[in-house]
């Protein structure tokens, strides 16, 4: 084999170890436009791709015809789709190991109702998922009692005192700007559970024109939009 081939080869050896997900979609393309016979001479993708394998053909002394680029493309292929499987169990583990919280939650009493706060931060709609898991449903502070009782017990909360939480609240399915609790009851734009400060009054991210869910932080509510990631509490209704 000639000194140029060598470097030919051992390009191609580093090329075919550096494939990632973007190679394995290109190889895909190729493959299919190979086997349906409707390869664009053209394409810049194709002519890199086939460069690419013929290199790899000639590294097993093996010709460059259309069924050898294809098992180099089958090879290849297997061998990403084998990494990728890999990475996918491993992102899945630590996922589940960072979201989940302790089988037994620990709730605190409060006015009757039972709650429990978060230690890690999820959207709107995966908190009001973790709740139903539990039999419970995100809190519901319809009074300023409530809010005095409920704030008083996050400020006892380490490292969560100052933080925002999320509540049942929501326009979800309804006009911006209408929110109602988990149970259908009216959260008022006039209520004096919202916050009111020097330059704005809440609620105001509704009117961006996007669903928009309720937190609570400092003794008053927020709205806010249903994808960020904030702390939650659980209320279990009726629980002593």
């Amino acid at each position: 084999m000639s000194r140029g081939n060598q470097h030919q080869c051992l390009f191609a050896s580093r090329r075919k170890m550096m494939l990632g997900t973007n190679a394995l979609v290109l190889l895909l393309v190729i493959s299919s436009q190979l086997t349906q016979g409707a390869v664009d001479e053209d394409d810049e993708c194709h002519i890199t791709a086939t460069k690419l394998l013929k290199k790899l053909s000639k590294c097993h002394g093996q010709k460059t015809d259309e069924m050898n680029i294809l098992f180099e493309i089958q090879t290849v292929k297997s061998e990403i789709l084998e990494e990728l499987s890999t990475i996918k169990k491993i992102l899945r583990n630590n996922n589940n190991n960072h979201c989940a919280q302790p089988a037994g939650l620990k709730t605190i009493n409060t006015g009757g109702e039972k709650y429990f706060f978060s230690n890690i931060q999820a959207s709107w709609y995966d908190s009001k998922d973790f709740c139903s898991k539990y039999g419970a449903h995100l809190a519901s502070v319809k009074s300023e009692i409530e809010m005095e009782e409920l704030h008083t017990k996050i400020q006892t909360l380490k490292n969560r005192e100052n933080q925002y939480f999320w509540t049942s609240a929501n326009d979800i399915g309804m006009q911006p700007g209408k929110f109602v609790w988990n149970d259908g009851t009216p959260l008022e734009n006039s209520s004096k559970l919202w916050h009111i400060g020097e330059m704005y009054q809440e609620p105001n991210e509704f009117q961006r024109g996007r669903e928009t869910c309720v937190n609570v932080h400092s003794g008053f509510l927020y709205d806010y939009q249903c994808n960020a990631e904030l702390f939650y509490i659980c209320e279990f209704t009726g629980s002593t």
